[in-house]
């Protein structure tokens, strides 16, 4: 078997919290800029990443891990998992300093284990090849992560061909609100071949709790998730931004609403470099209001990551914390649900709080009242 990746890989992504970005002029100047930090990094994503990635790595200089996600997964006419691999877009990126060669990886659906041993076969002789690390993307029918069905043969698999994987869990909303799915995904981390999560929301830092080499959080909507051919937005999805003490996305239009029904809910203010102390529903009516959440969310999400995994923080801290974050967050939701109508708190997030509760991680601190979250 081979070497389930190398002191190099390890190295380059331990703990590292990805920006998935396309390549769009300011949203991928600002992913750009956000990443660019302690335990931040890229995963461009799309077909149309070659000149940018070489402009960004050997030209500007960029030092924070970056990989090339193709994507090939998804949409239409996506791969499937028995396809070959292109050798020119394998070749491209060993000429870059990337923290990994990512081929063009097909869809694994449900039941496909023939397409899955394939994808892993070629991927393990690409990286007995080759000198560079190999990670190889698996896009995943969500089905995968069940441990009645998918799951032992796509864990025998995955330890097989001791390639690291990058995983992406298809659903028609947030693959880990079904509990199965999240209960799977932990179990995968627990195997002994690295795994990084792509295309994920603040799940993306339970993930890094639980052992996930590193995790990408999308810059939009379409890149926290992998929809089912046919679904997804039928119209442009409202921009969201991160409610800290939520610890969920929500859309612009949800933050406002809640802001007025509780106008003197410190829940809603946020000391980001770009929201300075104001209440979320500045970013409603900013100029930019969707790249305004967005930057908003990532220094949100990189201030929790760093909270969680500080230094000293072994696996047992980790997701304790990652508990009372959990734990806290649901009761705020259930806190709003009395002021704001239709309000709902995230399935992923009871599960995660649920599970770590099950697993023993439950904090014996108190949660804090809803009223001690207000302005005195």
């Amino acid at each position: 078997m081979l070497e389930s990746g190398s002191i190099r890989l390890r190295q380059a992504l331990a703990d590292t919290l990805l920006v998935q970005a396309k390549i769009d002029k300011q949203r991928l100047v600002d992913a750009i800029e956000c990443s660019n930090r302690s335990g931040g990094g890229l995963v461009l994503t799309g077909d149309n990443t070659r000149d940018v990635a070489e402009d960004l790595l050997n030209r500007q200089g960029y030092a924070r891990p970056v990989l090339l996600d193709r994507a090939r997964y998804a949409g239409k006419n996506r791969k499937v998992a028995g396809e070959a691999f292109d050798d020119g877009w394998i070749a491209f990126q060993r000429r870059l300093p990337l923290a990994a060669v990512m081929p063009d990886t097909g869809y694994v659906g449900e039941g496909d284990e023939a397409g899955l041993i394939n994808l892993l076969r070629r991927a393990r002789d690409l990286a007995g090849k080759i000198s560079e690390d190999v990670v190889v993307p698996l896009a995943l029918h969500v089905s995968w992560l069940a441990a009645n069905r998918g799951l032992p043969a796509l864990i025998e698999h995955v330890r097989s061909a001791g390639v690291p994987v990058a995983v992406a869990m298809e659903h028609t909303g947030d693959p880990l609100s079904v509990r199965y799915a999240l209960d799977g995904l932990v179990t995968l981390l627990s195997s002994s071949v690295p795994v990084i999560v792509l295309r994920c929301d603040v799940s993306a830092l339970g993930a890094l709790c639980y052992g996930a080499l590193a995790a990408a959080v999308g810059t939009t909507s379409a890149l926290r998730h992998l929809y089912p051919v046919g679904t997804g937005f039928a119209n442009r999805p409202q921009p969201a931004a991160v409610v800290l003490g939520c610890l969920a996305y929500l859309s612009l239009n949800k933050i406002d609403q809640a802001v007025q029904a509780d106008p003197d809910n410190q829940l809603w203010c946020c000391e980001c470099p770009y929201c300075r102390g104001r209440a979320l529903n500045w970013l409603g009516s900013a100029p930019r209001p969707e790249t305004m959440a967005y930057l908003h969310s990532l220094e949100t999400l990189y201030q929790v990551r760093n909270d969680i995994l500080g230094p000293g923080a072994g696996p047992v801290q980790r997701r304790r914390s990652w508990y009372s974050q959990c734990d806290s967050a649901l009761f705020q939701h259930v806190s709003i649900c009395g002021t704001v109508f239709g309000w709902k708190a995230p399935k992923a997030l009871e599960n995660w709080r649920d599970l770590l509760r099950e697993r023993g991680y439950a904090s014996s601190g108190p949660v804090r009242s809803p009223s001690a979250s207000r302005r005195s």
